[in-house]
C-alpha cells in the first residue's frame, strides 16, 4: 500500500478536537460553523456581499439567509418559484403548500442578498479564469478543513450527475452529450 509506505496511519474520519459525545450535543448551526467559521463568513463572504448591498447584512441575518435556502431546496418541487415561499395567497390542494417564510425574512430582503451574494473581494484577473470568483473561498475552505477535519484511511469520492442541457454555461465540468441527466 503506497499510503502505508509513505507513513500513513490507519485512522477513522474525525472532527479534530471534538469527541463523539461532544459532537452528538452540537446543534446544526454549531456544526455548520465548524466547517464555515465565523471569520470565514464575516471577513470573506459577508464583506464581499455587503459591497453590493445598500443595507449591510450581519452574520445572524446571513445565517438565516442560508437556512432559508436550505428550507427552499429541501421543500421545493421542481420549478416552483421561490416567491411562492413569501406568498400571501391561501394554500390550496392544486398549488401545493410551501412554507410561508415572510415572518423570518422578507422576500425582498432575501432577493437583495441573493443578487448581491459574492465570494471574493478580489478583482477579476486580466486573463480568462472562469473560477476566479470562488478561488479565494476554495483556498480558505481547504485551509479550514485541514485544521478541523481528518479524513479516514479509505476515502471514496463518487461522481455526481446533474441535469445540464447547455454545455457552455458550466465551466470546469465535464459535459457528456449522451448523458444529459
Amino acid at each position: 500500500c503506497r499510503r502505508r509506505l509513505l507513513g500513513g496511519v490507519n485512522t477513522r474520519a474525525i472532527l479534530n478536537n471534538i469527541s463523539g459525545v461532544a459532537l452528538s450535543c452540537l446543534s446544526h448551526v454549531q456544526v455548520f460553523l465548524i466547517f464555515f467559521p465565523k471569520v470565514f463568513l464575516t471577513d470573506l463572504i459577508i464583506a464581499a456581499t455587503n459591497k453590493n448591498l445598500e443595507v449591510a447584512t450581519t452574520l445572524s441575518e446571513f445565517l438565516v439567509f442560508i437556512g432559508l435556502w436550505l428550507v427552499i431546496v429541501k421543500a421545493t418541487p421542481w420549478r416552483m418559484p421561490k416567491r411562492d415561499f413569501w406568498s400571501n395567497s391561501t394554500i390550496d390542494r392544486k398549488k401545493g403548500a410551501p412554507f410561508r417564510l415572510g415572518d423570518i425574512m422578507s422576500g425582498r430582503r432575501f432577493e437583495e442578498i441573493t443578487q448581491a451574494l459574492a465570494y471574493t473581494s478580489e478583482e477579476p484577473p486580466v486573463y480568462t479564469d472562469k473560477f476566479w470568483e470562488v478561488r479565494e473561498m476554495v483556498k480558505e475552505w481547504n485551509k479550514n478543513m485541514a485544521k478541523v477535519f481528518t479524513c479516514s484511511w479509505v476515502t471514496c469520492l463518487d461522481e455526481s450527475m446533474s441535469i445540464w442541457t447547455n454545455r457552455w454555461t458550466c465551466p470546469g465540468w465535464v459535459f457528456c452529450p449522451r448523458k444529459p441527466h
